[in-house]
């Protein structure tokens, strides 16, 4: 049995689980389930550990009796209302650095991830390609700037077991409780960005905005706890934000004045160390 399944233009990340869970509901194996996937044509390059880890996170999760194929229509971008926030904002990547707490130039990488994470017997996961990580104490990573990527939260252990009963040092196993929510801004125009963060400001100030080192802008927040960071994810998730960040804690994103394999740098934009949770 085959699922009837045609990926969008945008929003990968939160396509790939939507589709999991729709083969599984029809019966679908595991391993069905990613062959069917990898076959489906994207208009990005898909990596098969991406489509795998996606596959692992829905088939790891008990279905419930309440579970129908026709799932509810998850939360998304309200275009008109971010339009209508660039144009009152109109506010640019520059005008960012100029409200910095901390201006980029004075930036040391080492220690911008030292103040993100000051626990420093504490493990982080750092990867410099997508399937390449290390779960190390801060000192032990030597080399920042070749890095790519970064599991937002501190790790329980250097090595986890995955869903599908494989050791990890990435699995949400051995991932710890979310320290920073970030958005990565996936649907809206790349010039509202700015406009967006800026406006989302009135709410929580970002401890960090940095360019993916491609298109789009990422900001960090400090979490302030389980209600509050619900009501939060559903104003920026409407605002543009990717929601696949918000279901999987465990998920990397752009390490900060890291580099892209195109040799771009995922610099820093803006940084308020008093927005830093505890």
């Amino acid at each position: 049995m085959t699922a009837t399944i045609l990926p969008p233009e945008h929003g990968i990340h939160t396509f790939l689980p939507s589709a999991a869970r729709k083969c599984r509901l029809q019966g679908m194996t595991a391993q069905e389930t990613i062959n069917h996937l990898a076959s489906l044509s994207y208009r990005r390059k898909v990596p098969q550990s991406e489509i795998t880890q996606a596959v692992n996170l829905v088939f790891g999760t008990e279905l419930t009796s309440t579970d129908r194929p026709q799932e509810t229509k998850p939360q998304a971008w309200l275009k008109t209302a971010t339009e209508r926030i660039h144009a009152e904002w109109k506010t640019t990547e520059q005008d960012l650095v100029e409200i910095s707490d901390v201006h980029p130039s004075d930036i040391d990488q080492r220690a911008l991830i030292e103040c993100l994470f000051p626990d420093n017997g504490a493990l982080v996961c750092i990867g410099t390609a997508f399937n390449r990580f290390t779960t190390a104490p801060l000192a032990e990573h030597e080399n920042l700037s070749h890095g790519q990527f970064i599991v937002p939260c501190y790790m329980t252990a250097r090595q986890g077991i995955t869903t599908e009963g494989k050791p990890s040092c990435r699995a949400l196993s051995n991932t710890g409780e979310r320290r920073f929510i970030v958005l990565d801004f996936d649907s809206p125009p790349p010039e509202h960005h700015a406009s967006i963060i800026r406006w989302l400001m009135g709410t929580r100030a970002p401890v960090l905005v940095i360019k993916s080192g491609g298109k789009s802008l990422h900001a960090w927040y400090g979490t302030e706890g389980q209600e509050r960071d619900a009501k939060f994810w559903h104003l920026a998730i409407a605002a543009g934000a990717d929601p696949a960040i918000q279901r999987n804690r465990g998920q990397a994103v752009r390490l900060p004045m890291g580099q892209r394999d195109n040799g771009n740098v995922q610099g820093v934009l803006y940084f308020n160390p008093n927005a830093l949770p505890a």
